[in-house]
């Protein structure tokens, strides 16, 4: 597996002509992670980075970004010549969660994105489940993202389905053909990527597929085999957290 290889650069979201760039994030285990280490990467590139949601996230820790308005006015205050490299996190917080952020409107998100190099959206949410079944309007992807990648865990294999590992364990059992005390297998996580009612409904721009965690030998084996069951889609793996990412060939 490759070591500390840029996510921007193996997705080759850096190729792309448009400015700025707009990512949306979707799925489970990692959504948050993969946002903050392509805001890090393009950073680093001397990108100015809007992070923001268009569902709910937590409030990042300090450390994390460089900038924040919570104002819901997306730095309105600041000219787009005084904004410097670094990464803004723009959204509201939450009235019925302290801890956490909700995005800002449409209508003011859009006009806003210029004042960037490259705008990531957590587009879905999970409540810290491994796995999810979507409801008809979700995930929350605008429709000017040039990217959507969904991120799902490898560790979730031969777990038991239930409502301690399942977000909507009716609409996901549903959607993998499954029943609750089975265990997760590839296939079930073949139609969650697949499914038209899956991973990517309501998805923008390209679709990149990355399976986290795969920390072992024996998750590696599992990617390689998941990604050779769907040939039709962009299939990478590895760990967000030891900033390893491969593209299965």
């Amino acid at each position: 597996m490759n070591n500390q290889r840029p996510f921007l650069k193996t997705f080759k979201i850096t190729e792309t002509k448009s400015s700025p760039i707009v990512v949306s994030i979707v799925g489970m285990g990692g959504k948050t992670s993969m946002l903050f280490q392509l805001a890090e990467e393009a950073k680093a590139l001397g990108k100015r980075v809007l992070i923001t949601t268009t569902t709910k996230m937590w409030v990042p820790k300090i450390q994390q970004y460089d900038f924040i308005d919570l104002s819901g006015q997306l730095f309105s205050h600041i000219s787009s010549e005084d904004m410097h490299a670094g990464i803004y996190v723009g959204a509201i917080i939450s009235a019925q969660q302290r801890n956490k952020i909700r995005g800002v409107e449409s209508k003011i998100l859009q006009p806003s994105l210029n004042k960037f190099d490259l705008v990531v959206i957590e587009a879905d949410g999970s409540r810290s489940k491994p796995l999810k079944g979507w409801r008809k309007d979700e995930p929350v992807v605008p429709d000017f993202s040039h990217f959507t990648i969904g991120i799902l865990d490898i560790t979730c294999l031969e777990k038991v389905i239930d409502q301690n590992l399942v977000l909507r364990l009716e609409l996901f059992c549903k959607l993998t053909n499954s029943q609750p005390g089975d265990q997760v297998t590839l296939d079930h996580l073949a139609a969650i990527i697949s499914n038209q009612r899956g991973l990517f409904q309501n998805a923008a721009g390209k679709k990149i597929v990355f399976l986290n965690k795969a920390e072992s030998q024996a998750a590696t084996k599992q990617c390689r085999t998941l990604a050779a069951m769907l040939p039709a889609y962009d299939i990478y793996y590895g760990s967000i957290l030891n900033k390893q990412v491969t593209q299965q060939s």
